[in-house]
């Protein structure tokens, strides 16, 4: 096993015969000299394995990939007015609409939820009944009310609005993980990793993941990659 040092962190480049027990952060493309490269992943038993990953797979250095990522999403992107604003509060609100609904449903609904609710303040002193139904046809309506706790809960406790970090949004109620980096992303222009379904079928595909992607085992590695991915990122293109 060779190690030596990044700028940031430790990365080891392992041969067949090589036996762990740790997992160690490893940048997610790098090239290696000779025919195969070796990257280590937890697996469920919370071991370490071997997944072996062809040179062609390399080939791309991180910061060229993220070039062309952001190129190809300059050219194909569509615009979306939730991708036009910085305000944590409407990005909020169309991400949890975006929840188990198609992006053509949502672009009414979202235009007129925040003509009838444009802050958090509105929101928060809106009735249960009238945010039900300004969400009605959207379905799935625990999302309607745990938007209107969370709009509550800083009204209430003195905030007024959202916290720019990941760990405390995650508190709130509706806010898990992917909403809660989405927001830091896009609201506050902070690294955060995200893992919605697009990005999930990329990086998998970029890792050439065996795991499936909705165990637990494929849902932790997917997540780490993201973590490292955004480390040295930069500043976001949305």
């Amino acid at each position: 096993m060779v190690l030596f040092q990044t700028r940031r962190s430790s990365v080891c480049l392992l041969s067949e015969e090589d036996h762990v027990r740790s997992l160690v952060e490893l940048e997610i493309l790098f090239q290696q000299e000779g025919p195969k490269s070796f990257r280590l992943f937890r697996s469920e038993s919370g071991g370490v394995r071997i997944h072996p990953l062809t040179m062609r797979q390399f080939a791309l250095k991180i910061t060229e990939f993220r070039t062309l990522l952001v190129a190809w999403y300059r050219n194909e992107g569509r615009r979306l007015p939730w991708r036009e604003t910085v305000d944590p509060y409407q990005i909020l609100v169309s991400e949890l609409m975006l929840q188990q609904t198609q992006v053509t449903t949502v672009l009414g609904y979202y235009h007129r939820w925040l003509a009838q609710f444009p802050t958090l303040a509105t929101l928060a002193a809106a009735n249960e009944q009238e945010v039900l139904r300004a969400w009605q046809g959207l379905g799935y309506y625990n999302r309607a009310r745990n938007l209107h706790r969370c709009a509550r809960q800083l009204v209430e406790t003195g905030a007024g609005k959202l916290p720019e970090n990941v760990t405390d949004l995650a508190r709130l109620p509706g806010i898990g993980r992917y909403t809660a980096g989405a927001i830091v992303s896009f609201a506050f222009n902070k690294p955060a990793p995200i893992l919605d379904a697009n990005v999930t079928r990329v990086l998998a595909r970029l890792i050439n993941l065996q795991a499936s992607v909705e165990s637990v085992a494929g849902r932790r590695i997917l997540w780490e990659i993201a973590e490292i991915l955004v480390k040295d990122g930069g500043r976001k293109t949305r």
